[in-house]
């Protein structure tokens, strides 16, 4: 699909793109957990976020996303240590996985 049609975020030129913080759609779970996020008022900047999951369809993307707003964000995924005592030190914890 051509970056410019690609409005599920899906082409890995376009993933490439959001993560050089240039213009892209991104895939839309990760834009509906900023749209909640917004709509409801959390303050992001400087807050330790904690993203749970790593896929290309929403824990990756959903964290570039919140560098952009810049968030200090941990992504976390089956092997990380200790996962409840990571999400404790969570301002934002969302669950991507």
């Amino acid at each position: 699909v051509p970056t410019a049609k690609d409005v599920d975020g899906a082409n890995p030129l376009s993933l490439g793109r959001l993560t050089a913080g240039l213009a892209a759609f991104a895939p839309a779970t990760a834009e509906a957990v900023i749209t909640l996020l917004d709509h409801y008022e959390v303050p992001l900047r400087g807050a330790r976020t904690v993203v749970v999951g790593r896929s290309t369809v929403v824990g990756k993307p959903l964290a570039q996303l919140l560098l952009a707003r810049d968030a200090t964000v941990t992504v976390c995924h089956s092997r990380t240590r200790d996962l409840p005592s990571v999400t404790r030190e969570a301002d934002v914890l969302i669950a991507a996985a």
